[in-house]
């Protein structure tokens, strides 16, 4: 929302419903011809992340990470630029 200015769309499912959704549609996927958002081992991948704490690091290195929003406003400006999301949807990250 702080990049676009659009209210994202949010499904509030757990870990576990979204591996099954993920698996689902790598079932369906193939019959209905259609790219899905969601693959079992991108869901399983990102479902059993360990938290880690990286501060130490980044002070003794004297680096900083670049800021999220940062990040995603120019993947967002670059998925509109290549077409695969529209002005209106990328909303104020599009260029």
């Amino acid at each position: 929302r702080r990049v676009t200015g659009r209210k994202p769309l949010e499904l509030p499912l757990n870990a576990g419903m979204m591996r099954l959704a993920a698996r689902l549609f790598d079932r369906v996927g193939s019959y209905i011809k259609m790219d899905l958002p969601l693959t079992a081992e991108g869901i399983s991948y990102a479902t059993h992340w360990v938290p880690m704490d990286s501060r130490s690091v980044e002070q003794g290195l004297g680096i900083g990470f670049r800021p999220v929003e940062d990040s995603f406003r120019d993947a967002i400006n670059w998925l509109c630029t290549a077409g695969y999301v529209t002005p209106g949807q990328a909303g104020n990250a599009a260029a």
